[in-house]
């Protein structure tokens, strides 16, 4: 486990009575411009009376970049920390579980958002951590109720002969600027030392306490989380809540079961692009259609073909949905090589999305300990299970039960599950799908041959054909994917609108114009004329 107080030296951060204040530089020059920072994970914890399990959590604070602060300290190891810091600004959460979903506020005085860049005196490359730190009885918890490390955030960790992307230069950690990025989650009082019992947290719902619960070791020498989560920050605002199309879903068959993919990438639906969106995928399926499938011991496992698969796209304020085809997409988890995720008919299992286990080859932390490799590990060896925590056991699944897995995210149409390496950069190019926007019913269906195919609620005469090219590479952001069974209440979904999808890395720099759309037409100004109205459900 890294500390982000002092990465040398094992302790929890002290309280603020301990902490030696060196500098403070005056709030940003930047402009004043309203900004939204979200935080995401799954764990178990209690709002109120409510006790929710692997609830949906999401975290939100809306404040203003002139009052982000530059701020040293002075830990008690002797290490002065570089951070960026603002806990002016309204916080709030929304819990996701069982078919429910609470919103609350927080109530002021608790809530800050940090990045946490190193050393000072250190060339800063990338930083070691970040997330939503509150003030409490213990003092301050910089990893509670969210903190985020390892994955590209922790970038500045590559050496040769690894190579760092260019889009990862692009990352930026001042809080004042857009930004978003994936990695391991944690939820710990304590951090960066053993994690304690949960500090209440108030908010005008009850008191919110959450959970560390999957981890290596077993207490009190649990040391790393298995989790995944992400945080976003974006300048002019955001939602402050999950759209509904993420929170509910809808079941297929007498032994209905949701799978739901999370994660962080740039993506091209129809002819508009989106950079560092939250992205997330939906499968609707039977349970008793999940197969199995054996090809030796380094890959064997379940599958499910039966359902239907779904997009939601957040960036900013704005909300995209799609529908793929019936039979274009599959779920699947490889118990051999570690792998769950999202794949295709054509591109395979690597795209659109494959969570996978392997830590990164020079061991500098992007991609560490996770779900799925736990589950895994104690599948394959059930004597495993002490390895871990006792909760962590309680994920093993056949892709017929409740369970979340998290791991690194790939998006690649040639990826070796067994190392995780991509050998084509190529996106998969994108399909010709019916659409909407979020604001009208019209929507439009054109031709396309591409593979990954959606379809929405129009029909009517084809267009013209479509085709792209992007590029793509395996990403070292983490991602989660949650199953709920036909017993429990689903927590997500999609509405049916829908258009071309491609999911692809290295992000586009920020503040460009994207190149023209697949056909290398512009927009349309006005509705072509095999456009149909359609209604979509909402």
């Amino acid at each position: 486990m890294r500390n982000l107080a002092n990465p040398t030296t094992p302790g929890r951060l002290a309280s603020p009575r301990v902490l030696t204040l060196v500098a403070l530089v005056l709030a940003s020059t930047a402009a004043a411009d309203p900004v939204t920072y979200t935080g995401f994970t799954i764990t178990d914890g209690q709002l109120g009376s409510w006790k929710f399990h692997n609830g949906l959590v999401y975290l939100s604070f809306q404040g203003d970049t002139k009052d982000v602060q530059f701020m040293q300290f002075t830990d008690p190891f002797g290490s002065t920390a570089d951070t960026y810091v603002i806990s002016q600004g309204t916080a709030t959460v929304t819990i996701v579980s069982g078919g429910r979903t609470v919103h609350a506020t927080f109530d002021p005085g608790q809530i800050l958002v940090s990045s946490d860049l190193g050393s000072s005196g250190d060339d800063h490359v990338g930083a070691r951590g970040v997330g939503f730190s509150s003030l409490t009885a213990t003092g301050l918890e910089p990893a509670y109720p969210l903190g985020i490390e390892d994955g590209p955030l922790d970038w500045g960790d590559i050496f040769d002969p690894g190579i760092a992307s260019p889009a990862l230069d692009l990352l930026t950690f001042d809080l004042q600027s857009s930004t978003s990025f994936g990695g391991r989650a944690w939820s710990c009082v304590g951090f960066p030392g053993d994690c304690q019992a949960p500090n209440p947290l108030h908010t005008d719902r009850g008191d919110l306490t959450l959970a560390n619960p999957y981890m290596s070791g077993r207490p009190p020498f649990a040391d790393d989380s298995l989790s995944a989560g992400f945080f976003i920050a974006d300048v002019g605002g955001a939602l402050d809540r999950p759209p509904r199309s993420v929170r509910h879903a809808r079941q297929e068959g007498k032994h209905g079961i949701t799978y739901r993919a999370y994660t962080i990438s740039d993506v091209m639906l129809g002819k508009e692009y989106f950079f560092g969106a939250q992205v997330y995928l939906t499968y609707e399926a039977d349970a008793s259609k999940v197969k199995t499938f054996d090809n030796g011991a380094s890959s064997y496992g379940f599958i499910n073909h039966s359902g239907r698969a779904r997009l939601t796209i957040v960036s900013g304020g704005t909300v995209r949905t799609a529908s793929f085809r019936r039979g274009e997409i599959y779920v699947y988890y490889d118990v051999g090589s570690s792998t769950v995720g999202f794949g295709s008919k054509r591109w395979g299992r690597g795209y659109p999305l494959a969570l996978t286990a392997n830590h990164d080859s020079q061991g500098n932390g992007l991609v560490e300990n996770t779900q799925v490799e736990a589950v895994s590990d104690i599948i394959r060896v059930p004597a495993n299970a002490a390895n871990y925590t006792e909760e962590t056991a309680t994920l093993v699944t056949d892709l017929t039960n409740a369970t979340v897995l998290s791991g690194s995210a790939n998006s690649c149409i040639a990826l070796d599950l067994l190392t995780s390496a991509c050998s084509d950069f190529t996106a998969a190019v994108g399909s010709r799908s019916s659409r909407t926007s979020p604001k009208t019913s019209d929507c439009r269906t054109r031709r396309s041959p591409d593979p990954i195919r959606s379809s929405g609620a129009c029909s009517g005469p084809s267009g013209p054909p479509s085709t792209t090219a992007s590029t793509a590479t395996t990403a070292t952001t983490a991602a989660a994917i949650t199953t709920t069974a036909a017993t429990i209440t689903t927590t997500a979904g999609t509405t049916t609108s829908s258009g071309p999808c491609y999911i692809r890395r290295p992000r586009w720099p920020p503040r460009v114009t994207p190149p023209p759309g697949p056909s290398g037409r512009r927009p349309w100004s006005r509705s072509p004329p095999w456009a149909q109205p359609c209604s979509s459900p909402r």
